[in-house]
C-alpha cells in the first residue's frame, strides 16, 4: 500500500511538472479563500497526520482572499503540508498561518519536526540538488514536490523559501 503511494506520488508530481514546463498547465487566476483551500488539504491529509498522532492547527484567517490559481495553490499546500507531516515526529504540531501585507499574502507552513542543514535547505528549491530523505518513520519521498511548489508559486508571481533549526 505504502509503495502503490509513494508511485502515485511521483507519477503525479512528474506528471504535473512536466505539463507546467511543456506549458500545458495553463495559469487560470481568480480570487477566492485561502482558508478553505487549506482546510480542503487539511482533510486530505487528515488519515497521514492522525497515523502519527500529528495535530493540524489551520490559523489562516478566514476569508483570506487571494488572487491566485487555485489548483495550483491547493497543490503547492497539499505538498508542503504532506512534507512537514513526513518530518515530524509522532505527537508533534504543525500550523498553517497567513500574514496579510498590502498587496501580498504570505503563507507559511510550520512544523516541529527534525528540521533541515543549511545546506541541504539551499538544494531544496533546485532540480540539480533533487534528493528525499527519509521521514520520522522511514518514509520515502520523491523529491520533486517542492520543485513543483517553486514552479507553480513563480507561476503565481510569489517566492518559496524555508527556514530551519536542525533537530
Amino acid at each position: 500500500n505504502q509503495s502503490s503511494k509513494k508511485a502515485l506520488d511521483l507519477l503525479l508530481n512528474l506528471m504535473d511538472w512536466s505539463q507546467i514546463q511543456t506549458g500545458l498547465i495553463k495559469y487560470n487566476p481568480e480570487y477566492f479563500d485561502i482558508n478553505i483551500v487549506a482546510e480542503e488539504a487539511n482533510a486530505l491529509l487528515a488519515v497521514n497526520a492522525e497515523q502519527k498522532t500529528i495535530l493540524i492547527s489551520n490559523n489562516i484567517a478566514k476569508e483570506t482572499r487571494v488572487y491566485a490559481d487555485k489548483i495550483m495553490i491547493s497543490a503547492i499546500l497539499r505538498n508542503l503540508i504532506s512534507n512537514a507531516i513526513k518530518y515530524t515526529k509522532p505527537n508533534g504540531l504543525i500550523t498553517l498561518a497567513s500574514t496579510q501585507l498590502q498587496h501580498e499574502v504570505i503563507l507559511s507552513v510550520k512544523d516541529n519536526g527534525i528540521g533541515i542543514s543549511k545546506e541541504e535547505s539551499d538544494k531544496l528549491f533546485k532540480i540539480d540538488g533533487v534528493s528525499s530523505r527519509p521521514g520520522t518513520q522511514k518514509e520515502k519521498g520523491t523529491g520533486l514536490g517542492l520543485i513543483l511548489c517553486k514552479e507553480f508559486i513563480e507561476k503565481n508571481g510569489g517566492k518559496i523559501w524555508a527556514e530551519s533549526i536542525v533537530d
